[in-house]
């Protein structure tokens, strides 16, 4: 099962925390994969959800990347991140905004909260629709701390 930190939270949701740099990398310190909301603007990085929000360089990306699930937030981080992707490079890319399923560039299948999945789909936020997560390769949640740990099936 592979457990991932949305925006980086592991015990509920911190939207003033989330997707800031700090944030991401204690998530991956305590053995987290982490889902990061990423925009390419005017030839910078930056992370946050709703808007450009924290400015990254690139060797924050590279230092990180082996960790992070990129949901590129805009066409152009898609194609600049699309673009390091390589066999030797699996770089995590994926974009989606009201679709029940994306594939990400790493071959996983990211499901739209609620939605059906199997061995190679990654259930997100389980917790808002009490997801039975047996059936998944991998979760993406506020709450991922209380999976890993307490090994639950649902919340």
């Amino acid at each position: 099962m592979i457990y991932i930190a949305h925006r980086g939270n592991t015990d509920g949701p911190k939207p003033k925390l989330e997707n800031s740099p700090n944030y991401i990398e204690k998530a991956i310190n305590e053995g987290f994969d982490v889902e990061v909301d990423i925009r390419y603007i005017e030839k910078k990085l930056w992370l946050g959800h709703d808007e450009p929000q924290h400015n990254i360089d690139e060797q924050w990306v590279h230092n990180n990347m082996k960790h992070c699930w990129f949901h590129a937030k805009d066409y152009a981080a898609l194609l600049y991140l699309s673009d390091w992707v390589s066999p030797r490079n699996p770089v995590c890319v994926f974009y989606h905004h009201l679709d029940d399923y994306t594939l990400t560039t790493t071959g996983f299948i990211w499901a739209y909260p609620g939605r059906p999945g199997h061995v190679n789909t990654i259930a997100v936020l389980p917790e808002i629709h009490h997801t039975d997560i047996r059936f998944y390769h991998g979760i993406c949640s506020d709450y991922v701390r209380k999976f890993r740990d307490d090994k639950v099936d649902y919340i």
